[in-house]
């Protein structure tokens, strides 16, 4: 590769294929080109593998070029939306791109064969593509749009689902499903499934919110995406009831703390569990008023208090201390996921969707409110370490990220340093981390 290139060209990969391209008539002084994705960020051999790639990718052909071309790399679609990329490369508003070819499948129904159900079933098939008769027609119809494949991936998938496995027809009805494709939709809504159409990098969060049941996408080793049930999902009395019989054997009482019954059902099955018990053993419910790790840690200083010998009437009593101390704040790119869960009203969605803000929101007595709104994420965040410094005493900070462990690392290291914090744990610290029994001075 040299400075002469004067193709948008893309990065490619089978079934997850990723576009790089570069602008037309690319000037010969050019010296740093962008390479946008969707996946999650990385750090050296740590982080998504996909990352890795587009980053080896760059090392390799800087070297090449000798240092005449550079490359600039923003992972979690930061530099643009996933579905607009393959647009942007059309037009030359982006140089290159790890972009899944079935995203372009609207536009060039022919890319969707690469996600097709059954039609690729190993590896080393989907890798014979690139020099097959398939694959040469594939790179002429991309080449005919201005847009040229560089390499190739081939990612194996399945089905992941927050509930029982899909492994028939039957197991997909009345299921709401990302399929992925065009063809991977009319198979799923043949089960009688509803379809959703969004980015892998949305998954997750969709997920979590109840927004889909399951998704048709791409595995891999490093686990860029882990599925589970959801813990704002309501429990029913039923598994209530079997958890506080196995917890009461042997057991002085039970402090049972819960996310906020304004955000979910749990607590309510909580309350008619412990109500249909006969008494034996003592069962406090409480309502955090709060969620996710704004949850944990008034868990975690109630566990602290009963592993120091502490009677339930203390322990309660530390969950109420906890709960008056404990502030929740956080940004989102969107509120739709949260609108789409149950969490936050549709206007303020509506609002956030046509201003293209970044909400500050915040949980108090129980509901989530907004704080405040930036225009760009850089903001956003700058906006969040703001809002840490405004408190005197910190004891235990927690910083969690759902897709994004580079802009988690750079805050901790922006709170690490703002605020004089020994951050000695460095093990988990890209997903959380709490700063131990650290107590700030108050400013004068």
């Amino acid at each position: 590769m040299t400075n002469g290139i004067t193709r948008r060209v893309a990065l490619g990969a089978m079934a997850a294929p990723a576009i790089i391209g570069l602008t037309r008539g690319a000037r010969a002084d050019t010296r740093t080109l962008k390479i946008s994705h969707q996946f999650p960020g990385s750090n050296g051999d740590t982080g998504d593998f996909r990352d890795r790639i587009c980053r080896k990718f760059a090392e390799e052909v800087e070297k090449r070029s000798k240092g005449a071309l550079k490359f600039e790399i923003y992972p979690n679609a930061s530099l643009m939306k996933t579905f607009a990329q393959f647009d942007a490369l059309k037009k030359g508003a982006l140089d290159l791109s790890l972009y899944p070819t079935t995203y372009a499948g609207g536009e060039i129904p022919e890319l969707n064969i690469t996600f097709m159900p059954a039609v690729v079933t190993s590896y080393e098939q989907g890798y014979r593509w690139k020099k097959a008769p398939i694959g040469q027609e594939m790179m002429a119809i991309l080449e005919a749009k201005g847009v040229k494949l560089l390499t190739w991936m081939w990612q194996s998938g399945g089905i992941a689902s927050r509930g029982a496995p899909i492994v028939k027809p039957d197991d997909a009805k009345g299921l709401k499903i990302r399929g992925g494709s065009r063809e991977m939709d009319m198979m799923f809504k043949g089960a009688g499934a509803a379809t959703s159409n969004m980015p892998s990098n949305e998954i997750y969060i969709s997920m979590q919110t109840g927004a889909i049941d399951a998704a048709a996408t791409e595995f891999h080793q490093d686990g860029a995406y882990v599925f589970h049930k959801s813990d704002n999902k309501r429990r029913s009395r039923a598994q209530m009831v079997a958890l506080y019989r196995r917890l009461a054997a042997g057991a002085e009482g039970i402090v049972s703390v819960h996310i906020s019954q304004k955000l979910s059902g749990t607590y309510n099955s909580a309350i008619l569990a412990r109500d249909s018990l006969p008494g034996d053993c003592r069962i406090e419910v409480i309502d955090s008023g709060s969620g996710s790790m704004g949850l944990g840690l008034i868990a975690i200083q109630a566990a602290r208090a009963a592993q120091a010998g502490a009677g339930i009437d203390d322990v309660v009593k530390q969950v109420g201390n906890a709960m008056s101390r404990t502030h929740f704040f956080g940004m989102v790119d969107t509120l739709e996921y949260l609108h789409k869960g149950g969490r936050i009203g549709k206007a303020q969605t509506m609002l956030g969707t046509l201003l293209s803000i970044k909400p500050i929101l915040y949980v108090r007595e129980g509901e989530i409110h907004p704080l405040g709104k930036e225009r760009t994420r850089k903001r956003a965040l700058s906006r969040l370490l703001q809002i840490i410094e405004e408190y005197e005493d910190i004891k235990d900070i927690t910083v969690l990220h759902s897709t994004t462990p580079e802009d988690a690392e750079a805050l901790i290291e922006k709170i690490a340093a703002r605020l004089g914090l020994d951050w000695d744990d460095r093990e988990h610290r890209s997903y959380y981390r709490i700063a131990k029994e650290h107590q700030r001075k108050s400013r004068k």
